[in-house]
């Protein structure tokens, strides 16, 4: 079995659980591993905010924040309340 952990918000008690079921390989890919220059970056982002401008990709905003909110919004991200991006607005 291999386990990709995509971001650190999956939180230790998955990780227990993965370590748990024996023979797991625990992945965390980086950038840096698919994406080596700065052209190839500009490259991969256009395409990416190409695709959520026409719905090809859908991004989920589970709660947006005035930045004078930004430490609710960061109690919220710690308290796992809600699913998707959290935005700050000025």
């Amino acid at each position: 079995m291999h386990a990709i952990e995509v971001t650190e918000t999956s939180g230790p008690e998955v990780l227990r659980y993965v370590d748990a079921a024996g023979s797991v390989y625990r992945t965390r890919p980086l950038r840096l591993h698919f994406i080596r220059t700065r052209d190839e970056f500009t490259w991969r982002t256009d395409q990416l905010f190409d695709a959520i401008a026409t719905g090809t990709v859908k991004v989920n905003v589970s709660s947006r924040f005035a930045l004078k909110d930004a430490a609710q919004a960061h109690r919220d991200l710690e308290g796992r309340r809600g699913v998707g991006s959290v935005v700050l607005t000025p």
